[in-house]
């Protein structure tokens, strides 16, 4: 997450907007915000779906796959950073 400058305040933040998916194959829920890097590359925020917490981050094109089953997104902060929400 260092390398993209992103703390997880920030991630949480964009992927409010995201679009939400599960894939799976491994169980995580995905946020993709498409276009939401400076540079235009897409952000996926893979989280635990009983934790909340984030598995995942990766930056790139095209990161929405067939294998990702769409979902609406729960009411509500859709990510969960721990204890005071830091």
């Amino acid at each position: 997450m260092t390398d993209a400058q992103l703390t997880p305040r920030r991630i949480s933040a964009r992927s409010r907007s995201a679009r939400a998916g599960i894939r799976p194959k491994n169980g995580t829920v995905n946020f993709v915000l498409e276009g939401g890097m400076a540079s235009g590359k897409d952000l996926l925020v893979g989280t635990n779906p009983l934790s909340g917490k984030i598995t995942t981050v990766i930056r790139g094109w095209d990161l929405v796959t067939r294998r990702m089953v769409p979902i609406a997104p729960p009411p509500g902060p859709p990510i969960l950073l721990g204890p005071g929400g830091l």
